[in-house]
């Protein structure tokens, strides 16, 4: 194995959820290991362009734990939510500078279980 860049040297997090867009464009999110006890948004969402080794941070703000990260077919729509949040976001997105123009998609009521997570989106929507 041979590593591609440095994650978030000197934080107390790891890579988390993240996939490629149609143009071989890595975006990806971290987890704060320690977000479940200290509850801050310490990490953030990355590009690594295809070809490259070097992460550009695309979001204005920081996060807890990345997951849901996913794309419209035509490429020009990314979703994303940080799940503590229980929120789902929309962005728009250029594979040149990644996404902007966030907006809240879909919000987990507090009094259902689970939280929005890319491996099961039954969460998501059981109650429904």
């Amino acid at each position: 194995m041979e590593s591609l860049c440095e994650f978030e040297a000197g934080l107390n997090t790891r890579p988390n959820d993240g996939r490629v867009d149609r143009h071989g464009n890595f975006i990806i999110g971290s987890y704060n290991k320690s977000h479940r006890l200290d509850a801050h948004a310490i990490g953030g969402v990355y590009m690594l362009p295809a070809g490259s080794r070097t992460l550009t941070e695309v979001l204005g703000y920081k996060i807890r734990c990345s997951n849901a990260t996913a794309f419209t077919p035509d490429g020009r729509t990314m979703f994303f939510c940080d799940s503590p949040t229980r929120r789902v976001f929309v962005f728009d997105y250029d594979p040149r500078s990644g996404p902007s123009n966030r907006r809240l998609l879909y919000e987990l009521p507090s009094d259902v279980d689970g939280v929005p997570d890319g491996k099961d989106h039954r969460a998501i929507w059981k109650h429904n």
